[in-house]
């Protein structure tokens, strides 16, 4: 009798996404570089950002800011209830190559709302996903 041993390779976290949001991961438009939506972001930028790898309109952007007094808030735009860390970076220097960017905080977000409190001027705002 022969026995018939068969090996295949754990699915990665990205492969299991995208096959989840109906995407091929080894298909022409499934891979992690491609753009399957044409959003201009890569599918793994969408995977790191929590957006819908297929919907053009679905893409990390801030929504909302709300202010009172020294805390802001900022709403995201979230596809799941997945947990990511976004890095929230704000500048007070927002003139030709020298801006001031200064991390403000890092916030485990699974609602895409942003919380966070400044005591300086704050004039741009931009939220950074760290790879997984």
């Amino acid at each position: 009798s022969s026995d018939l041993v068969t090996s295949q390779d754990n699915p990665t976290d990205y492969e299991v996404w995208a096959a989840a949001a109906g995407m091929d991961p080894d298909g022409p438009n499934g891979g992690a570089s491609a753009d399957y939506d044409g959003d201009t972001y890569p599918n793994e930028q969408e995977y790191w950002a929590d957006t819908s790898p297929t919907n053009a309109n679905s893409f990390l952007q801030i929504q909302a800011l709300s202010v009172d007094g020294s805390y802001f808030s900022l709403d995201l735009d979230k596809d799941s209830a997945a947990p990511r860390a976004y890095v929230v970076h704000a500048a007070s220097q927002v003139v030709g190559s020298g801006w001031n960017w200064t991390v403000l905080g890092t916030n485990q977000s699974t609602t895409g709302l942003l919380p966070f409190s400044s005591t300086n001027p704050v004039l741009m705002f931009k939220v950074t996903v760290p790879a997984r």
